[in-house]
């Protein structure tokens, strides 16, 4: 039994429609029909059923061009029509027309195992983050948004898929969008945006995706909640201004209830210059002056301030300026080089300065 193209053609997956170079319809199977949504008489002319198809074949004719796809709108789909010239000695004797429904082919796709694999990935990822994601087209116009982005600015997601972000500045929503300035410049950005519906400082970063001519596909946006982090920084600079007040005043307590430091004080107001010698302490003070009659504990206090402060570790240096002779007094402090004076030391001698280096002198 000999099967019959037309036959073949009939029991095709996808639309066919033969026109000859005056557009005139030469061969159509079921599949066009159902695809137009009408009656096609072998013979009648394209341009009185579909002008939109027959002025894209005559253009390709006209330009020569062997093959182009093209798509157009009927009835809520999107049909993608492929146009094939039919030559013969360089003469175009008419054209084949090849028609799908765009939105079954990507339906059909969908159910692939690889495809399926994959969206399964990409929804886990968008519903799951802890971040607010967004996914643009070139105009900047929102394609996706995980529930986490939209509740971060405060609206519903169905009033923001399709519409520009540029739209939310408008709306009062946000104060400045991110994704202008990736579509202008091409290039990755961060930034921080204020929600002015919500109230919150949210730092976004976006990227742009590029096609292989170097335009933007898409703008793949995220954004996390910093009023967050700013709550647990301002709540963790409390936390440690109380762990030291806390620690300060354990302290003061210790020093003050004579644990060490052998000093002995009971009097209101020698408390009150011990803790003050410690607040001083801990400043780490590079001056400070000690008054008082002989045997009062100024070298006592001064010891005080050291071993309670930052230099504890390093040298503590007293001098009774009182007992060194007028004339030795700035080689004493100073120092001085070997042979320096008359009885100098021939190795030389470090001064009392140079020898309390990032210590104490008294």
């Amino acid at each position: 039994m000999i099967i019959k193209p037309e036959a073949i053609l009939e029991k095709t997956l996808m639309g066919i429609l033969v026109i000859d170079a005056h557009g005139c319809i030469q061969y159509v199977n079921r599949l066009v029909k159902q695809m137009l949504n009408c009656e096609i008489p072998v013979g009648s002319s394209l341009q009185t059923i579909e002008p939109r198809i027959t002025d894209e074949v005559f253009s390709c004719i006209k330009k020569g061009q062997k093959k182009h796809t093209f798509s157009i709108k009927k009835q809520e789909k999107t049909i993608e029509i492929t146009v094939s010239l039919v030559q013969h000695d360089n003469v175009t004797k008419g054209a084949l027309c090849f028609i799908r429904i765009l939105e079954e082919i990507e339906a059909a796709a969908w159910e692939l195992p690889n495809i399926k694999s994959m969206k399964l990935q990409f929804e886990a990822v968008l519903g799951h983050s802890y971040y607010g994601i967004y996914i643009l087209d070139g105009l900047g116009t929102v394609l996706k948004v995980n529930d986490v982005g939209v509740d971060l600015i405060g609206v519903k997601k169905k009033e923001i898929i399709g519409i520009n972000i540029r739209d939310l500045v408008k709306r009062g929503i946000i104060d400045k969008p991110l994704t202008p300035s990736i579509i202008k410049t091409k290039k990755p950005l961060i930034r921080p945006i204020y929600v002015k519906k919500s109230n919150k400082f949210i730092m976004s970063s976006g990227i742009p995706v590029l096609d292989k001519n170097g335009n933007i596909k898409f703008v793949v946006v995220i954004e996390h909640d910093m009023t967050i982090v700013k709550q647990l920084r301002t709540q963790l600079e409390q936390a440690n201004q109380i762990a030291e007040t806390i620690k300060s005043e354990l302290s003061e307590r210790n020093l003050l209830m004579l644990k060490s430091n052998e000093i002995v004080a009971d009097s209101p107001s020698m408390k009150q210059v011990l803790s003050i010698l410690l607040k001083l302490s801990k400043m780490d003070v590079s001056n400070i002056l000690i008054v008082g009659e002989s045997g009062t504990g100024k070298g006592y206090l001064s010891r005080f301030i050291h071993e309670n402060g930052n230099r504890k570790n390093r040298p503590f240096i007293s001098i009774n300026c009182a007992a060194l002779p007028e004339m030795l007094l700035e080689a004493e402090l100073f120092g001085y080089e070997k042979g320096a004076f008359t009885g100098a030391s021939d190795a030389g001698k470090a001064g009392m300065f140079e020898l309390a280096n990032q210590g104490t002198i008294f």
